[in-house]
């Protein structure tokens, strides 16, 4: 599955683990956690067909939400992760990132709690993992 190969992508970055650790969650985080962090949501994919069958170069679109209690901080985290992604291909688990772009960035405060939030779009294609 591409949701736990790109977990486990992140988390293997050591920029990225030096500040957050192993905070990293897919969807949503744990009640109260730690700070800094991250999650990683599915925004779309969508099968590619032709004549003869399912295609296995699968388009994904991705959002990475970085938390941080500064400023600063969130600015330092989410540039890690950009270094990473943009313009990644490779490995994630099982499956092959044939590409991956950043595609906008956004700076969404958590005004009710203080903390720093930056979101961060990727586009990316992989090829899938089918079974035979």
């Amino acid at each position: 599955m591409i949701e736990s190969g790109l977990l486990t992508l992140i988390g293997a970055d050591g920029t990225i683990a030096g500040i957050v650790s192993t905070r990293i969650w897919g969807k949503q985080a744990p009640q109260d956690p730690d700070m800094p962090y991250l999650i990683l949501t599915i925004v779309d994919t969508e099968g590619l067909y032709d004549a003869s069958d399912e295609q296995d170069l699968i388009p994904l679109r991705i959002q990475i939400d970085g938390y941080a209690e500064s400023y600063a901080g969130v600015i330092t985290l989410m540039r890690a992760v950009r270094a990473l992604l943009s313009g990644y291909s490779g490995a994630a688990g099982d499956e092959t990132i044939q590409g991956a772009f950043m595609r906008s960035q956004k700076d969404m405060d958590q005004e009710s709690t203080g903390f720093h939030r930056r979101m961060q779009e990727y586009e990316m294609f992989y090829k899938e993992a089918l079974p035979d």
